[in-house]
């Protein structure tokens, strides 16, 4: 399976020594570590999807 770190956070691949790529990594389904992650929320196992901003936009902001 692909893991992908949950938005906001980084998560340390204890194989590897690094941290999870926002693009995700195979990963062992049967892994415990894993599970405990997904569990959490930690990573999640459909890509995140990016949040997109418009130029010139109101972003919430008031200009008065």
């Amino acid at each position: 399976m692909v893991v992908y770190p949950a938005p906001g956070l980084s998560v340390r691949d204890p194989v590897k020594k690094d941290l999870l790529p926002d693009a995700g990594r195979e990963v062992s389904e049967h892994d415990q570590y894993w599970n405990r992650r997904i569990a959490d929320g930690d990573v999640v196992t459909q890509p995140p999807t990016a949040v997109r901003t418009v130029p010139g936009a109101n972003n919430g902001s008031s200009d008065e």
